[in-house]
């Protein structure tokens, strides 16, 4: 075979360079790509869950505008129930559209549409009653309504909890993967541009440009982290991850609020107490064996709606919440931390301990009220009636101590006559 010459060695060489560098423009389009995908999958996540805070949001204001025409009877109010309403049932379609693609949220949301349907209606039979008995008549009936609007309510916080922390795992699981083949792409990417770079030059330009990959790499890893970050710290929930020894790893802006002062190299005995971690109780300091993060971590146990109470040190009063827990898993399912969300439910715990007292106290109304049926002992002389004590009082203060109604005084004609007959004379007969 005759010697290659220095062009077709050349050739060879420009053309190795040309096919490496193609490789590496194709994985470079790929990969953004990929990353435009992912970037489209997160939003998408976003938005699904935007999109279910919003019908909460929605329905939330439809029962305060119910209450409001109950308490003002503003027919303002009436008209923002059916716009609440409607914005809710409109939040719902977009939810379904949002979650086209996956059968399990759907099947969620096929629950929730009654559920939802329910609820509206009962609120626009609410103002409807309470409209054609202005005299406040339909107390009992509204009692009622109340009733069953908290059993629905119930009934589609499970639904709308388990679909959200659904939507929540496949971002953070999204974000996981994306960045799990970002960093695989990225070492491929390095070693076909250092093969261009091998076969064009030698030395010291390879060197170089391996630094300024390495720069390029660490700033796309900043950039990542930075987004990561601006997704946790975008929702209302504290989030914290450990690692599987324990180590704190990642907290958003909600959680580093809570413990600002806390370093994250602390040991999960010592969790409870640094962070002010309580049972239900609000009193007993939870054991570590029962931290949902430790379990989920430590233990690989699945956490569900814990309700915690957490008052970090400083705080005056802290706040109760529902800890939902997950180990975190590698591709091949082995455990390497785990991950807690914390909701905040004080305002919801506060809004149903004010809902059980209004109904304790409108029974114990209409408990006053009934206590005027029945025998009711009264003198035949001076018109005084006894009392369930056995107290002799007047018929104003005892009808007035168990009702609404307040007395007037005045005089009939005849008292008039017997009392002041010269006023009488007067006035002449009537």
């Amino acid at each position: 075979m005759l010697p290659l010459s220095f062009g077709a060695k050349t050739n060879i060489v420009i053309a190795l360079a040309m096919i490496t560098l193609a490789a590496v423009d194709y994985l470079s389009f790929r990969e953004t790509s990929q990353l435009i995908n992912r970037e489209a999958q997160v939003s998408h996540s976003r938005e699904v869950l935007e999109a279910d805070a919003s019908l909460s949001l929605h329905v939330s204001q439809a029962i305060s505008a119910r209450r409001g025409y109950l308490i003002t009877g503003h027919d303002g109010e009436i008209g923002l129930l059916a716009q609440e309403s409607a914005a809710a049932q409109a939040e719902l379609e977009k939810l379904r559209a949002l979650t086209a693609d996956n059968s399990d949220q759907l099947v969620r949301l096929q629950a929730l549409a009654p559920l939802l349907q329910k609820r509206l209606a009962l609120l626009k039979q609410s103002v409807e009653l309470h409209h054609q008995n202005l005299d406040g008549k339909d107390r009992t009936a509204q009692d009622a309504f109340s009733k069953q609007g908290g059993e629905l309510a119930e009934q589609m916080s499970e639904v709308q909890q388990t679909f959200h922390k659904t939507e929540t795992s496949l971002l953070v699981q999204r974000l996981l993967e994306a960045a799990g083949a970002d960093r695989q792409v990225l070492r491929i990417e390095r070693l076909l541009v250092a093969l261009v770079f091998v076969v064009l030059v030698a030395g010291l330009v390879f060197v170089n440009h391996e630094i300024v990959l390495r720069t390029r790499s660490e700033r796309e890893l900043i950039d990542k982290e930075r987004l990561v970050r601006s997704v946790l710290n975008s929702t209302g929930d504290a989030i914290l991850v450990a690692d599987r020894d324990g180590n704190i790893i990642l907290r958003n802006a909600v959680a580093a609020r809570y413990h600002m002062n806390v370093p994250p190299q602390v040991a999960p005995d010592k969790w409870a107490e640094l962070f002010g971690v309580y049972r239900a109780d609000k009193k007993t300091l939870m054991p570590a064996e029962e931290l949902p993060l430790a379990r989920a971590a430590l233990r690989g146990e699945e956490v569900d709606n814990l309700e915690v109470y957490i008052r970090p040190r400083g705080w005056e009063n802290g706040r109760l919440h529902l800890a939902s827990s997950r180990p975190l898993l590698d591709g091949a399912g082995r455990r390497h931390g785990g991950i807690v969300i914390l909701r905040d439910i004080t305002e919801r715990k506060v809004l149903e301990e004010n809902r059980d007292q209004l109904i304790a106290d409108l029974h114990k109304s209409l408990s006053n009220i009934k206590t005027l049926s029945g025998l009711l002992p009264i003198c035949a002389g001076c018109k005084r009636v006894r009392d369930d004590r056995g107290y002799w009082t007047q018929v104003e203060d005892y009808v007035a101590k168990r009702s609404e109604v307040t007395f007037s005084h005045g005089l009939c004609p005849e008292c008039v006559a017997g009392l002041y007959p010269e006023v009488a004379r007067k006035k002449g007969p009537h």
